[in-house]
């Protein structure tokens, strides 16, 4: 009886608390997908309006295949030093919140990218 009960509770603490993967969490980008990207500076108290800028070619393909190769980092908080916005050639609108190396869509489940300035040389060196 003890075995069978440190066995359920085994499988149940495994399939509930495991690793989530994550495959679950991000939704890869597909350069050929994209019709464009836009990078928007976003400030604090929105005072100093910096302008957006639309990404190139070639910096949407960096940037497809760097978030690609992201590393999951798990839940985070964060006030965006940058929105991005990705619209797809279906239509569809993918916005991101960005600030250093990290970049987070719908909830707040965090992705590394390993330059720790990757979002202000992607606006500065655009």
């Amino acid at each position: 009886m003890k075995k069978i009960i440190l066995i359920s509770t085994s499988i149940f603490l495994l399939t509930c608390c495991g690793d989530t993967g994550r495959k679950i969490l991000m939704t890869s980008l597909d350069k050929s997908d994209i019709d464009s990207v836009i990078l928007i500076p976003h400030s604090p108290d929105d005072t100093i309006a910096l302008p957006s800028i639309k990404l190139t070619d070639k910096n949407i393909q960096k940037f497809t295949k760097d978030f690609n190769d992201s590393k999951y980092a798990g839940p985070c908080k964060y006030y965006p030093f940058y929105l991005l916005n990705v619209y797809l050639k279906n239509g569809k609108l993918r916005d991101f919140r960005c600030n250093g190396q990290n970049i987070k869509e719908n909830d707040d489940q965090c992705f590394e990218i390993d330059d720790h300035n990757y979002f202000d040389k992607l606006y500065k060196n655009n």
